[in-house]
């Protein structure tokens, strides 16, 4: 070979052991892998905002798949139990997934905590026997999301506005048992315990929701369309919803606001777990952290999937006043309030959640006794 072909093979040879080593640098698996990091999660944090800035402070790449609601998260990681690094899902869920040995217990020191109220970093539903299991990410109410030209805060203040010959017609529902019975438990009486119900009590439910069916406009299969049928003005009122709601819709103009009436509202909050067969830990630490920090929580905060209050106080600040007064929080103690008014989202404790969800089917055909 001439002179000019050694010095191009050289070259070539070169330019790839580099890229092998940017490659492990930048993308080191817990395994000395360079395979990306592999997310489940609700919809919002594939956006490519969140993603291109996770990847930008960290150099690590990751993939994340996406579903809308917790039932749906919870049926792709049972389907695929070793796909993923991560999960974020909803507490409630831990308390079936830790004891069956699906996720890891996770160690607290090796996780950002300064700025999370003691409450949140505390709460119960994230520990099981004492370990913990998630790491709180954000959280938020449902309670009553309304259209402001048709309904004043006043009579937002419960969920008797529902039964008003105002709305009649004007009500959506999110096709979601869980915070859409649990609200309904709240006003039915269940103010501390909404999800731990005897028969009697689940049956006050059931009378309840037999009665606002016929009101019902729309049931809504997806965050998506509940969004659209209120820019729409097609509905006005929807139990179950929040700032996640009313979030996108004031930001593009909308008169939507939301309110926790009187009679309380459920809380929903997603957590980071770390599946049992998870391979690249490291990494699933790192982004865990990444999105606990102010930053990362202030992005979180205004995905365009839906909005959600941080867990950390001081990403607050970094949110912008229009947003600060959407989420109706502009301070550590407006988070820590809104927290205790919200009762926690469980899974029925005294009947399988299977009743439940047959009550919610019967509710949608019409068809409760």
């Amino acid at each position: 070979m001439n002179k000019k072909t050694w010095i191009g093979i050289v070259a070539v040879v070169v330019v790839i052991i580099s890229a092998a080593i940017v490659w492990r640098v930048f993308l080191p698996g817990s395994d000395g892998s360079t395979k990306e990091l592999r997310v489940l999660a609700w919809v919002g944090y594939e956006e490519d905002d969140f993603v291109s800035a996770f990847t930008k402070d960290t150099g690590i790449r990751v993939k994340i798949r996406t579903a809308a609601g917790g039932d749906a998260v919870m049926a792709l990681f049972t389907a695929n139990p070793d796909e993923f690094d991560v999960v974020i899902l909803d507490p409630e869920y831990i308390q079936k997934l830790a004891p069956a040995g699906r996720i890891r217990p996770l160690d607290p020191t090796d996780y950002s905590w300064d700025g999370y109220p003691d409450a949140v970093r505390n709460h119960p539903a994230i520990r099981v026997d004492g370990k913990l299991y998630g790491i709180p990410l954000r959280f938020g109410s449902n309670g009553l999301v309304f259209n402001t030209k048709h309904i004043s805060r006043e009579e937002a203040n419960s969920y008797e506005v529902l039964w008003s010959d105002k709305v009649k017609g004007r009500i959506g529902i999110w096709d979601w048992y869980l915070p859409s019975m649990g609200v309904i438990s709240l006003l039915a009486g269940n103010r501390e315990t909404p999800y731990r119900l005897n028969d009697a009590e689940l049956q006050n439910v059931v009378d309840r929701l037999k009665t606002l069916r016929p009101r019902v406009r729309s049931i809504h299969a997806s965050p998506r369309d509940m969004l659209a049928a209120l820019a729409a003005g097609d509905t006005w009122i929807v139990p179950a919803g929040g700032e996640w709601v009313a979030g996108l819709l004031r930001a593009d103009g909308h008169p939507i606001d939301w309110t926790v009436p009187k009679e309380g509202g459920i809380m929903w909050m997603e957590t980071a777990l770390i599946p049992a067969k998870a391979e690249r830990i490291n990494l699933a630490t790192q982004f865990i952290r990444w999105v606990q920090s102010p930053r990362g929580q202030a992005l979180l905060a205004t995905r365009r999937a839906y909005y959600g209050v941080p867990c950390n106080a001081h990403a607050i600040p970094l949110l912008s006043a229009e947003v600060q007064d959407v989420l109706h929080i502009h301070s550590k103690d407006d988070l820590l309030q809104l927290f205790r008014k919200l009762r926690t989202r469980e899974l029925p404790q005294n009947q399988p959640p299977e009743k439940w969800q047959d009550i919610w089917e019967q509710f949608k055909a019409q068809t409760l006794k």
